[in-house]
């Protein structure tokens, strides 16, 4: 009886410890100025290849403009997903140079990705997050150097867990 009440006592404080932890991460996720969401289509099936269609929504919730570095045509080197089954889907490009978006306050930039999985085919169920590299520029910035920072500067803001259906 003794070890019955034990496991309950232990199964009431990891209930309350899980309660704060996750009470601390929606806090803090609320209050970050810059935030990357997703959302996530159903797999499509491609002639060569099944990707899963991601929207990435990367936000401004300031009361002022901000600014961030991209590749002109290859932005997509600035976004990781976390796991190891899914990758992104890349593409050619023609004309790729670094450039400065500018993003106003309270707005939101989108990005639809295209992700596809290690095995070629769907992985339903797969459990991701997707990251970007924020680089934040200013007006006197030089951006071709600020380019080359970006393969030594990691600056990941990542999304909320996301699921492939």
């Amino acid at each position: 009886m003794k070890s019955f009440v034990s496991i309950l006592f232990c199964l009431f404080i990891g209930s309350i410890l899980i309660a704060i932890t996750t009470c601390e991460r929606t806090h803090s996720s609320k209050s970050k100025t810059i935030v990357l969401s997703a959302t996530t289509s159903s797999w499509i099936q491609d002639s060569s290849v099944a990707y899963l269609p991601v929207t990435a929504m990367l936000s401004n919730n300031t009361s002022s403009d901000t600014s961030f570095l991209i590749m002109s045509c290859s932005w997509d080197e600035f976004f990781e997903i976390d796991t190891k089954e899914l990758s992104l889907l890349g593409w050619d490009c023609n004309k790729n140079v670094p450039e400065r978006v500018r993003l106003s306050p309270n707005s939101t930039k989108r990005f639809e990705l295209k992700l596809k999985s290690d095995t070629g085919k769907p992985k339903f169920g797969s459990r991701f997050r997707v990251g970007f590299n924020w680089l934040p520029v200013s007006d006197g910035d030089d951006i071709i150097n600020k380019y080359h920072q970006s393969r030594e500067v990691r600056n990941m803001i990542w999304t909320d867990i996301l699921r492939a259906d």
